[in-house]
């Protein structure tokens, strides 16, 4: 790998699509928001499709090495939510998703450029789970030039989920809407620190 190639996690320039890449199947049993509520662990794992997680993570990687992605996030510990919020931090940008219709199947996408399909069936049935569920390889938060992401959807399931800009994550779903500043996040993710030694 070259190092001048090597992506960046934070959101880089203002106006760039952000999307849901990969297999995207969102569970709350064993995530970070049920470690922190005190639930317990599941008993085992759901299985999982390695060969559609390694075409996830070889066509987000020959994109951010192509120089066609602004940026790449996976989405992991405390779920797509924060993996955005992780993004913007990184970048000093905030973002503006719309989650609106989310639900429905074909992991992220559906092989395309689907808009707003985010889930696959049951793992929609809640904004929670969408916004905080985890799950093996649940996929990249990326950004970029709309064709650039769109290329990548040539290879990947993706979901076009807003674009970067300002100072606020702003998230709309149906009639919710969450909007905080970056300042906001800057000062909650600090005092989170001690959660996670």
């Amino acid at each position: 790998p070259d190092a001048v190639r090597a992506g960046r996690s934070g959101f880089a320039r203002a106006g760039d699509r952000v999307a849901l890449a990969g297999p995207f199947r969102p569970r709350l049993p064993g995530s970070e928001l049920a470690k922190l509520r005190g639930e317990p662990l599941p008993d085992g794992l759901e299985p999982v499709d390695v060969e559609a997680l390694r075409a996830a993570h070889a066509a987000v990687r020959d994109a951010v090495r192509d120089g066609d992605l602004s940026s790449a996030h996976d989405v992991a510990e405390g779920g797509l939510l924060v993996a955005v919020a992780e993004s913007c931090l990184a970048g000093g940008l905030g973002a503006t998703l719309d989650l609106g219709g989310a639900g429905g199947g074909g992991g992220a996408g559906g092989g395309g450029a689907e808009r707003g399909v985010l889930c696959d069936g049951e793992a929609a049935d809640g904004l929670e789970r969408l916004l905080f569920g985890e799950g093996p390889g649940a996929g990249f938060v990326v950004s970029g030039p709309e064709e650039a992401v769109l290329r990548l959807g040539d290879r990947v399931p993706i979901a076009i989920v807003g674009t970067v800009g300002g100072q606020t994550l702003g998230v709309t779903r149906g009639d919710v809407r969450i909007a905080v500043t970056l300042v906001e996040l800057r000062t909650a993710h600090a005092a989170l620190a001690p959660l996670f030694p």
